[in-house]
Protein backbone atom coordinates (compact mmCIF):
# COMPACT_ATOMS: atom_id res chain seq x y z
CA UNK A 1 0.00 0.00 0.00
CA UNK A 2 1.45 3.12 -1.32
CA UNK A 3 1.71 5.85 1.59
CA UNK A 4 0.67 9.57 1.10
CA UNK A 5 3.91 11.83 1.57
CA UNK A 6 3.73 15.60 1.91
CA UNK A 7 4.69 16.29 -1.82
CA UNK A 8 1.84 13.81 -2.89
CA UNK A 9 -0.67 15.70 -1.11
CA UNK A 10 0.98 19.00 -2.59
CA UNK A 11 0.58 17.64 -5.91
CA UNK A 12 -3.18 17.00 -5.47
CA UNK A 13 -4.00 20.08 -4.17
CA UNK A 14 -2.23 21.83 -6.33
CA UNK A 15 -4.25 20.12 -9.36
CA UNK A 16 -7.26 21.11 -7.23
CA UNK A 17 -6.28 24.97 -7.48
CA UNK A 18 -5.31 24.77 -11.17
CA UNK A 19 -9.13 23.03 -11.91
CA UNK A 20 -10.78 25.46 -9.92
CA UNK A 21 -9.10 28.29 -11.51
CA UNK A 22 -10.34 27.11 -15.04
CA UNK A 23 -13.70 26.46 -13.32
CA UNK A 24 -13.46 30.13 -12.48
CA UNK A 25 -12.44 31.34 -15.90
CA UNK A 26 -15.42 29.35 -17.50
CA UNK A 27 -17.68 30.96 -15.03
CA UNK A 28 -16.79 34.26 -15.99
CA UNK A 29 -20.09 34.63 -18.54
CA UNK A 30 -22.24 33.43 -16.03
CA UNK A 31 -24.16 35.40 -13.83
CA UNK A 32 -22.16 36.43 -10.57
CA UNK A 33 -24.35 34.98 -7.84
CA UNK A 34 -24.19 31.63 -9.57
CA UNK A 35 -20.31 31.65 -10.58
CA UNK A 36 -19.68 33.22 -6.59
CA UNK A 37 -21.48 30.25 -4.98
CA UNK A 38 -19.73 27.91 -7.39
CA UNK A 39 -15.81 29.51 -7.28
CA UNK A 40 -17.17 30.09 -3.83
CA UNK A 41 -17.49 26.39 -2.51
CA UNK A 42 -14.22 25.29 -4.25
CA UNK A 43 -11.82 28.18 -3.20
CA UNK A 44 -13.18 26.88 0.47
CA UNK A 45 -12.37 23.53 -0.89
CA UNK A 46 -8.89 24.06 -1.53
CA UNK A 47 -8.32 26.42 1.61
CA UNK A 48 -9.29 23.47 4.10
CA UNK A 49 -7.05 21.39 2.51
CA UNK A 50 -3.83 23.22 1.62
CA UNK A 51 -2.98 26.83 2.14
CA UNK A 52 0.01 26.64 -0.17
CA UNK A 53 -2.60 25.60 -2.57
CA UNK A 54 -4.72 28.34 -1.76
CA UNK A 55 -1.81 30.74 -2.03
CA UNK A 56 -0.93 29.53 -5.60
CA UNK A 57 -5.02 29.94 -6.70
CA UNK A 58 -5.42 33.72 -5.32
CA UNK A 59 -1.87 34.48 -7.58
CA UNK A 60 -3.66 32.81 -10.42
CA UNK A 61 -7.66 34.66 -10.27
CA UNK A 62 -5.43 37.90 -9.42
CA UNK A 63 -2.67 37.95 -12.58
CA UNK A 64 -5.23 37.00 -14.53
CA UNK A 65 -7.78 39.80 -13.42
CA UNK A 66 -4.92 42.52 -13.33
CA UNK A 67 -2.73 41.81 -16.46
CA UNK A 68 -4.49 39.09 -18.21
CA UNK A 69 -6.90 41.64 -20.14
CA UNK A 70 -6.85 41.63 -23.43
CA UNK A 71 -8.24 45.92 -23.11
CA UNK A 72 -6.14 48.59 -21.34
CA UNK A 73 -7.37 49.06 -17.99
CA UNK A 74 -9.58 52.61 -17.22
CA UNK A 75 -11.10 53.64 -14.41
CA UNK A 76 -14.51 51.87 -14.75
CA UNK A 77 -12.82 48.56 -15.34
CA UNK A 78 -10.65 49.08 -11.93
CA UNK A 79 -13.86 49.61 -9.95
CA UNK A 80 -15.14 46.16 -11.97
CA UNK A 81 -12.28 44.73 -10.71
CA UNK A 82 -12.84 45.89 -6.96
CA UNK A 83 -16.51 44.58 -7.73
CA UNK A 84 -15.40 41.32 -8.23
CA UNK A 85 -12.54 40.95 -5.64
CA UNK A 86 -14.86 41.83 -2.65
CA UNK A 87 -16.09 38.31 -3.15
CA UNK A 88 -13.22 36.68 -2.21
CA UNK A 89 -12.64 38.73 0.77
CA UNK A 90 -13.98 37.43 4.31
Amino acid sequence: MASWRGADQLRIRVILALLTFAIWHAQRSRPWAISTGIVAAAATAIYLTHLLAFVLYGILVGSYELFGRPRPCERRCAIGWCWRAKRYLP
